[in-house]
């Protein structure tokens, strides 16, 4: 008798098949925490949009609440596809690179999520006006510090702008780039 034989006669010895109810009961308490799930982020999403000026129910639509989130924190909603793309390389390298190159690769494209993750909630600390140690609890109990964030007394703060360059920023700049170009027609003959 072989292992996998063996295996399988204490499985059908020790382990019953388990009652479909029992299964159901399972698969309907799962479905319904991933509700509750769901909702309870989508509205710490949504107060922390109505804080920084945009509307609440954006909040409760997928993908577009990571775009907002990504748009609050780093001035710009495309850095979300940070957290998207790497998956989509990892999975197509597994199919098309032999092996450890593959395993190698898919782990180091991985770690974008993480690091995009972690820079996102520094940012989103910084945009509420809040420190790096409350950042640092973003990540480690993001739930629980979401929450004081989205329901506590923090102010949005827009990112600052850059300053408009002076007359004579603009001027100096303009003599740089007619240095450069006599600079590379020199050099051309």
């Amino acid at each position: 008798m072989t292992s996998d034989e063996a295996f399988a006669d204490f499985l059908a010895e020790y382990a019953p098949e388990p009652d479909p109810t029992v299964r159901t009961g399972v698969i309907v308490a799962l479905v319904a925490i991933g509700c509750v799930y769901y909702v309870l982020w989508s509205f710490i999403y949504g107060k922390l949009f109505r804080k920084a000026g945009r509307p609440f129910w954006q909040g409760f639509v997928p993908f577009l609440n990571g775009f907002r989130l990504s748009e609050i924190a780093l001035d710009n909603g495309y850095f979300c596809l940070l957290a998207l793309v790497p998956n989509t390389v990892s999975i197509a390298l597994k199919y098309f690179l032999p092996g450890n190159l593959s395993l190698f690769l898919r782990l180091s494209i991985g770690l974008v999520p993480m690091v995009y993750g972690i820079w996102l909630k520094y940012r989103l600390a910084q945009s509420f006006g809040k420190r790096t140690s409350f950042a640092v609890g973003l990540i480690l109990l993001p739930t629980i510090f979401h929450l004081i964030l989205a329901f506590g007394d923090a102010k949005y703060r827009e990112p600052p702008t850059p300053p408009e360059p002076t007359e004579d920023e603009l001027r100096e700049n303009r003599v740089n780039e007619i240095l450069r170009g006599l600079n590379e027609a020199e050099r051309k003959t």
